[in-house]
């Protein structure tokens, strides 16, 4: 037994010896590769640098392997999908451009390739984050946010008479100038001007205008529906002013009924469901679009309920 053993192990290594492969060729031997893209083809125009100190963008390319067996042989920007591969053609992309930003990067190239990147950028989307600029990781409920926020952009039009500013602040106490410096509004002595800045069709603008300004004086709005108007809701003379908004949820009032002395849930016919109870924002629906409102709604509602039942006397 040991001796075939021995002649076994005798026999791999000598077959072992013989597979052993031949010296490396010298790079001129080697075959060139061909049908990659090293090109910047594929890269998006950076239009913010969040941290010039760091980021992969600080680094950009400094790795790209030229002789990689992968990404030097095919053009994955250019390739098109099979049956059992799936490719984004033409997918652009970009580095990040601090340590902290790659999920709003990731949301970036996603809604640029679908065409409604607009005018964002990768600072104006961290912005949507609830931490915005705050040098931390992008959670799911921000990535939301940023989708939520994206693509049907809006602007409320408003001049001189109803903008409701004074004193180079806003009805919110917001300052303008500030506003104006980063985007978030817009400021034209002329309706033409205003429609520049805004990237519409000047036409377009001052006929939306018209015919908004018709309903302010019949009190009929054909369009929408609006029953209620101001004697400043004509837009009037400049400077105008532009602010860009996004859809939002908000008064969509509703929710659980429950049973206020003991916050079980009940059905339409006032039997409490066993087992489930309900308190706080679910029982007013979602009301705001942080919940506040909704919060306090159901609060107040209940301290009055209490109230009432306790005797004070």
């Amino acid at each position: 037994m040991k001796k075939l053993l021995t002649v076994l192990c005798a026999l791999l290594f000598i077959a072992g010896c013989s597979a052993a492969p031949s010296p490396s060729a010298s790079a001129e031997d080697k075959p060139a590769r061909s049908g990659g893209n090293f090109t910047d083809q594929m890269k998006l125009a950076y239009r913010d640098d969040l941290d010039p100190e760091a980021g992969a963008d600080s680094v950009e390319r400094q790795g790209d392997h030229p002789d990689s067996p992968y990404f030097s042989t095919v053009d994955f920007y250019n390739a098109e999908s099979t049956e059992s591969l799936t490719i984004l053609p033409h997918f652009q992309t970009m580095q990040q451009t601090s340590e902290w930003s790659c999920g709003v990067v990731s949301a970036l190239l996603v809604l640029n390739y679908y065409d409604q990147l607009g005018e964002q950028t990768e600072r104006t989307l961290a912005e949507m984050r609830s931490n915005g600029l705050t040098p931390e990781a992008t959670d799911m409920e921000s990535m939301i946010t940023i989708f939520e926020q994206t693509g049907d952009q809006a602007y409320i039009i408003s001049s001189s008479n109803n903008s409701g500013i004074q004193d180079g602040r806003t009805q919110g106490g917001s300052d303008v100038e500030a506003m104006l410096k980063n985007g978030r509004l817009f400021r034209a002595d002329t309706l033409e001007e205003l429609a520049a800045q805004i990237n519409v069709d000047p036409q377009a603008l001052q006929a939306t205008v018209k015919a908004y300004n018709e309903m302010t004086k019949t009190h009929e709005d054909s369009q929408f529906g609006r029953t209620t108007f101001e004697p400043n809701s004509e837009i009037a003379e400049g400077p105008y002013y532009a602010y860009p908004c996004v859809p939002a949820a908000h008064i969509t009032i509703g929710g659980l009924v429950v049973d206020y002395d003991t916050m079980q849930v009940v059905k339409e016919n006032g039997e409490a469901i066993p087992y489930l109870f309900a308190a706080g924002e679910v029982l007013a629906g979602e009301c705001g679009i942080d919940g506040s409102f909704a919060q306090g709604k159901a609060l107040a509602k209940q301290i009055v309920h209490n109230v009432e039942k306790r005797d004070l006397n």
